[in-house]
């Protein structure tokens, strides 16, 4: 294990299962085909049925461009949605050693639709699932905001960031005509289950 794996995860039970999955996905990993084309078109369907997309308020200025909604824990509990739960357990039997704990649904049903720079610094790893038409993806630095890297997101594609990973970079979403796009930001933390 490398000096710098051992620094992001420290010592004890829970830095072992971090450490697990650093070394199996490393700080950033884009996974193309991770669902298979028919599956994941069939879910964008449900999901275009099944979930309260919203605009949304991100804070009291700003309105998100985007389509949203929210699924976190009240929300699992009280109304859950079959479809997310589904989705929710692929991940989990994929990656036992994390948890989700929440998703952020976007619907990208226009062709201003983006998602700026920015950082989803709770802590949390990331899986970021997509489905239906293809969107750029974009990273870069955040202290020097240089050398962004870019990627295409497909319908099936899966890209996971590391809680360091997300500190060290903000990453966005580029419009596009190519048509509409769902993607689940899923916000998961390790599990104590493993």
């Amino acid at each position: 294990m490398t000096d710098h794996i051992r620094g992001l995860v420290g010592a004890g039970k829970r830095s072992e299962l971090n450490r697990n999955v650093l070394e199996r996905l490393g700080e950033f990993k884009h996974i193309a085909g991770w669902m298979d084309e028919g599956v994941s078109r069939s879910y964008y369907d449900r999901m275009l049925a099944d979930v309260p997309f919203a605009k949304k308020r991100w804070n009291v200025l700003y309105v998100l461009p985007q389509k949203a909604y929210n699924y976190e824990l009240d929300a699992r509990q009280s109304r859950p949605i079959p479809v997310l739960e589904e989705i929710i357990a692929k991940v989990g039997t994929e990656f036992p050693e994390l948890e989700v704990t929440e998703v952020w649904c976007n619907l990208l049903c226009d062709p201003s639709h983006h998602l700026d720079w920015h950082q989803d610094q709770y802590g949390e790893h990331l899986f970021v699932l997509s489905f239906g038409a293809p969107r750029r993806i974009e990273y870069r630095d955040h202290k020097t905001k240089a050398d962004a890297v870019a990627f295409e997101a497909c319908s099936g594609d899966l890209y996971y960031m590391h809680p360091a990973f997300d500190k060290r970079h903000d990453h966005r979403v580029l419009k596009s005509d190519a048509g509409d796009r769902i993607s689940l930001a899923m916000f998961a933390t390790v599990s104590d289950t493993t």
